[in-house]
């Protein structure tokens, strides 16, 4: 996790006073596992959703229990984590709060067949 301050002086810029936390996914399970036991086969452990809530304890702690406005955002995977846990991000921070989440590439296609001729269909 990564913790960077945006302000540089330059106030003309929307979020020159904002804080950016870069949180690696790094799980499989878009930080929703919470699995009681390893899997002794294959040893995964798919305990996302506990490595999601330390890391938004760690941040509460560390001031984002006072923030006004908050951006949830993601790039593919990170996108689609942001979709999941919006409402339970927005829960956690002060009533009042402005919250709203930025999915890019977050959504993904279910074909039945994922094969190159189902390409036709992507297009637009």
């Amino acid at each position: 996790m990564a913790l960077q301050t945006l302000d540089k002086g330059e106030h003309l810029l929307d979020f020159y006073n904002w804080n950016k936390v870069k949180v690696r996914y790094c799980d499989g399970s878009s930080f929703t596992g919470d699995v009681k036991r390893v899997n002794p086969t294959t040893n995964l452990h798919y305990r996302g959703a506990r490595v999601w809530l330390a890391v938004m304890e760690d941040l509460l702690a560390k001031g984002m229990s006072k923030a006004e406005n908050a951006l949830l955002s993601g790039c593919s995977a990170g996108g689609f984590i942001s979709i999941l846990h919006r409402d339970n991000f927005h829960a956690l921070l002060p009533l009042g709060t402005r919250v709203k989440c930025l999915s890019d590439a977050g959504y993904f296609i279910n074909l039945d067949q994922p094969r190159i001729c189902h390409l036709h269909a992507l297009r637009g």
